[in-house]
């Protein structure tokens, strides 16, 4: 997050947790998400990388 200008690393398990928790104790100006993509835990979980890449399919070169 950035905060007043300076860049604060915190570790969230979900976006409502990052919501609700940490913008009420410090209101932040941006936030940064790095989201891990393609490791697949078991055959029930949705790959995002997969999901990705068929909604922008045939979007590329715009």
């Amino acid at each position: 997050m950035i905060c007043g200008g300076e860049l604060h690393l915190y570790k969230f398990a979900s976006f409502v947790e990052l919501a609700e928790k940490q913008f009420e104790k410090q209101p932040f100006d941006a936030c940064l998400v790095d989201m891990v993509i393609g490791l697949q835990g078991n055959d029930e979980q949705i790959r995002p990388d997969t999901v990705a890449r068929e909604i922008l399919k045939g979007r590329r070169g715009r």
